[in-house]
């Protein structure tokens, strides 16, 4: 029996964004993310996006 091969997931658009995102957040110090508050949570973990609905 052959091994079924892992397909190579290639990062979207919006998880390569976010990715920059968190990059950028996780290089604030704790002090820059306590003047943020609110904005650093919606900067780190980006938007909730709805499921796309079928017709």
């Amino acid at each position: 029996m052959k091994a079924k091969k892992e397909q190579a997931q290639k990062p979207t658009a919006g998880t390569a964004v976010g990715a920059k995102y968190r990059a950028r957040c996780n290089q604030l110090g704790d002090t820059e993310r306590e003047k943020l508050g609110d904005e650093f949570l919606k900067l780190y973990y980006g938007r909730p996006v709805q499921a796309a609905r079928r017709r």
